[in-house]
């Protein structure tokens, strides 16, 4: 008790001190003394909460657009959060101090990091390079903290229940959206044959269906691994709902990470509901294809009309703007994070659609395609052994936990193995390097070098 009693003296002091000061605060500079309680509440609340009060308050802000709010400096609600939950994890490390695996994969991850870091502070557009190493160090350092909380199954299926509900909820926008046929916040005015394209709190339906999507392999393993019959109908639910609305933005690449990661789970997952869940989802498509087989049809075949076909066009435009950047710049291409205000310094003369654009934030779109333009030859080689790497790692990792009858670790690798197949598919067609979604694969897929991670 002896040893204590300094520190517990100061901390009394301390409350001493503030009950004594913060009611003159309050009448001398109200503003000032509401801002320090409302900071020491959150910080007592972090203390004894721990990162998922973090978590639950960063991950809903990255379903909308970003908000920006300022201080001394402008900053996102997005931003702010992702500080809060990483200072929620520094107060739970110091207390229990977890460990993290640092083999193949998390050596591999740092490489890259390291390497964009730098791509972003010597690129063309300075401000924005800066931008993007921010979101880059913050989306690294998320993704290593929620690696060392995933220490057993029960932490595993809180954040995955956080992840689908948050998600689940960021649909009823769009439900609203469907039904009334108006588009309530982001204004995107997006139509095909007439029906709004939903798009929710996103800026996009194009994003908006990839959040939605996202969540559906995460969503089954909580329906198989439920402890209680009321536990799995609402994630069944969740995740259903969560593909309807996902469908309902009439994207073609919503359809193609759909389809993926069926087949993937189909393949990698061998519990008991993997056969009755797989026959409701056939069953369901059969019966909801004879609404929207014909919305589905013509956003596959209007890339045949490729001149009227915008978003196509726009992407072809991309990539003739990346040869143009390779012919210039192959190595270390024009800087992560430049493209939206540098590409038109790199336009070809045989574009189709950029060349009236000029003056306006255009973005790379395709994953592969921003990798080559923004970090050249060097980053792409990277990135795509990494995701070679991952791949390997996660087909070992299957086979092992199937010799051994882990049955946990190996659906759980099954899930991760349909969100990765997404996330490959989705690099085809969209750029995905600074998505916090992908930061998250990347904390279950470390998660996995921990051997003793779900091995009964």
């Amino acid at each position: 008790m002896q040893k204590n009693l300094p520190k517990n003296s100061i901390w009394i002091l301390i409350g001493f001190l503030g009950l004594i000061f913060l009611p003159i605060l309050f009448i001398k500079i109200p503003g000032l003394a509401l801002l320090i309680s409302f900071g020491i509440a959150t910080l007592i609340l972090l203390m004894i909460v721990g990162p998922l009060f973090g978590f639950l308050l960063y991950f809903p802000t990255t379903f909308f657009v970003p908000i920006k709010i300022y201080f001394q400096i402008p900053v996102t609600v997005n931003q702010l959060a992702g500080i809060i939950y990483l200072f929620s994890f520094l107060l739970w490390y110091l207390r229990y101090r977890p460990q993290l695996e640092k083999k193949s994969i998390f050596k591999f991850l740092c490489v890259i990091v390291i390497y964009f870091l730098i791509n972003t502070l010597t690129g063309e557009d300075f401000e924005a390079g800066l931008n993007h190493g921010f979101y880059l160090l913050l989306y690294f350092f998320i993704c290593l903290t929620l690696t060392m909380q995933y220490r057993n199954l029960k932490a595993i299926k809180i954040f995955l229940w956080i992840i689908l509900i948050f998600t689940a909820l960021s649909a009823l926008p769009g439900l609203y959206e469907a039904v009334t046929g108006i588009d309530i916040l982001t204004k995107s005015n997006s139509y095909w044959r007439g029906h709004l394209r939903v798009n929710g709190m996103a800026a996009n339906p194009i994003i908006y269906g990839s959040n939605l999507i996202w969540a559906f392999p995460f969503g089954y393993f909580l329906f198989c691994y439920s402890k209680t019959f009321k536990g799995r109908m609402l994630a069944l639910l969740l995740t259903f709902f969560c593909v309807v609305i996902a469908l309902l933005t009439f994207n073609r690449q919503v359809y193609i990470y759909l389809l993926g990661a069926l087949i993937a789970i189909g393949i990698f997952l061998k519990n008991q509901y993997s056969r009755r869940f797989m026959m409701f989802l056939i069953i369901i498509g059969i019966i909801s294809s004879f609404s929207i087989a014909s919305f589905i049809y013509t956003r596959f075949t209007s890339p045949s009309q490729y001149t009227r076909d915008m978003s196509l066009a726009f992407r072809v435009d991309g990539i003739k703007v990346m040869w143009k950047v390779l012919s210039e710049k192959p190595l270390f291409g024009i800087g992560l994070g430049s493209y939206p205000t540098r590409w038109q310094n790199h336009l070809p003369d045989n574009v189709i659609i950029l060349q009236f654009q000029k003056g306006y934030r255009m973005y790379p779109d395709l994953g592969f395609n921003q990798l080559l333009v923004e970090t050249g030859l060097i980053g792409f080689l990277l990135a795509v052994s990494f995701f070679t790497l991952i791949v390997l790692f996660l087909i070992r990792n299957w086979r092992e936990a199937l010799a051994n009858g882990w049955n946990y670790r190996l659906d759980y690798i099954g899930i991760i193995i349909g969100a990765m197949t997404m996330f490959l598919l989705q690099n085809c067609i969209q750029d995905t390097f600074l998505n916090i979604r992908t930061w998250l694969l990347y904390s279950f897929i470390l998660s996995l070098e921990n051997k003793d991670l779900l091995v009964k």
